[in-house]
């Protein structure tokens, strides 16, 4: 899971969710993931975080959100 990526804008609407990347991603030197950055800022942001750790998504990421009881089953 990735870290304080816990909500995404969806239809105008911000919903909880949670982001799952390949935690061996870097090692495999798979391409930074422009649009997941981006949001997993914005998540970020939202809670008043920020990454100062510079760290970067990369590869596929999956974001995955539904209803609260789809939520709580994860």
């Amino acid at each position: 899971m990735v870290p304080g990526f816990r909500t995404i804008a969806y239809s105008s609407v911000v919903m909880d969710c949670h982001a799952f990347c390949d935690e061996d991603g870097k090692r495999k030197q798979l391409p930074i993931n422009e649009l997941a950055n981006a949001l997993w800022d914005q998540a970020l942001r939202r809670t008043g975080a920020m990454n100062v750790m510079g760290d970067v998504l990369v590869g596929q990421i999956a974001v995955v959100f539904g209803d609260r009881e789809f939520m709580a089953a994860l």
